[in-house]
């Protein structure tokens, strides 16, 4: 999905990319042409990171092909043009190119996804109630309008918004807390994102669940504060009751079908 994101933005022209799949670049199989620029250590740990990762049609094409056969295939077919930017433009592929790839690719979805602070405190919203991590149980059925970490206030629209934007806040506080847990194999972070069900890139190599509803986000939310000894009473949000939940919608759509 944020490749996508990443690729599409804000377009008039949208790929429709329902089609695609997931390239790695460097391939999860090291062919001959591969093995003397990486070594089989970097080689596991950077395979699955964002840098390393593009959308195609092309995948049987590419497959373990040398990087100068895939850039040639990208090159001369593919309409995928803002992901294999600094793909295409590169003599050769190796980590250092895929790390600086990872850092472009992080701040186009950090600028995108970067929860929007409402700067006047004096804007409220009719019909709302704020609620705490406390009130876990009484979330569905309600929508978020905005949340409040640390005296500052962002205007949200979903549950999965507000998990993306205060992973990110918390994130900022402390970068070693996410990767740790994620070692720990922490219900709902996986650096594998076949470990789970609706899996978001949160950044470099690092995925997290994000179907799990109002109440199963928020529980999650409330254990990941914890981690980070962030007093609970820090954070709080708005919502307004709302039949139609997008987020209580769309999960049990999904339970319903399995």
């Amino acid at each position: 999905y944020l490749l996508e994101e990443v690729e599409n933005q804000d377009g008039k022209e949208v790929i429709d990319m329902s089609k695609f799949s997931i390239e790695h670049i460097m391939p999860q199989a090291l062919s001959v042409g591969w093995g003397h620029e990486i070594s089989n250590e970097d080689h596991e740990k950077y395979v699955h990171t964002l840098g390393n990762l593009t959308l195609t049609g092309y995948n049987s094409e590419l497959s373990n092909n040398s990087f100068e056969e895939k850039k040639k295939i990208l090159l001369e077919n593919s309409k995928v043009k803002e992901l294999n930017k600094a793909v295409t433009n590169q003599e050769k592929w190796n980590i250092q190119t895929i790390q600086a790839r990872a850092e472009r690719l992080t701040k186009i979805i950090s600028d995108r996804y970067y929860p929007e602070q409402i700067k006047d405190d004096g804007i409220d919203f009719e019909f709302t109630k704020k609620m705490s991590l406390s009130d876990i149980k009484n979330v569905k059925n309600t929508t978020p309008i905005s949340f409040t970490f640390n005296g500052k206030k962002y205007e949200i629209s979903s549950y999965i918004q507000m998990l993306q934007g205060m992973l990110k806040l918390l994130d900022e506080i402390n970068k070693s807390v996410i990767p740790q847990l994620v070692n720990e194999s922490f219900n709902g972070l996986s650096k594998d994102d076949k470990n789970l069900r609706t899996a978001w890139l949160f950044r470099d190599g690092i995925y997290v669940e994000t179907h799990l509803g109002s109440d199963g986000i928020m529980r999650f939310l409330s254990k990941i504060i914890s981690k980070f000894n962030i007093d609970k009473s820090s954070f709080e949000f708005h919502v307004k009751d709302d039949d139609k939940s997008t987020d209580d919608i769309n999960y049990e759509a999904d339970e319903e079908n399995e």
